[in-house]
C-alpha cells in the first residue's frame, strides 16, 4: 500500500514543482530590472512556498479511507 501512496505522489509533486518554477519566472519577468533575478526568484518561488505552507495547515487531513482525522 506505500508504494501505490508514493506512485500517486510523484504526479502531484511533479505539477507542484512545475507550478513553483512557473511563479518563480514569472517574478523574474515582471520584478527581474527592477529588483534583481536573485531576489525576483525568491519572491516567485517564497510565495508558493507560503502557499503550500498555509494549505498544510488549514486544509484537513485524510485518513487511507478519505476521511478526515480532526
Amino acid at each position: 500500500m506505500r508504494v501505490l501512496k508514493i506512485l500517486a505522489m510523484l504526479p502531484v509533486v511533479a505539477l507542484l514543482i512545475g507550478f513553483a518554477k512557473m511563479t518563480q519566472y514569472a517574478a523574474v519577468g515582471a520584478f527581474g530590472d527592477t529588483i534583481g533575478p536573485n531576489l525576483a526568484a525568491m519572491l516567485g518561488g517564497g510565495s508558493v512556498i507560503a502557499f503550500y505552507y498555509w494549505a498544510a495547515i488549514k486544509l484537513p487531513k485524510f485518513n487511507t479511507f478519505g476521511l478526515s482525522r480532526g
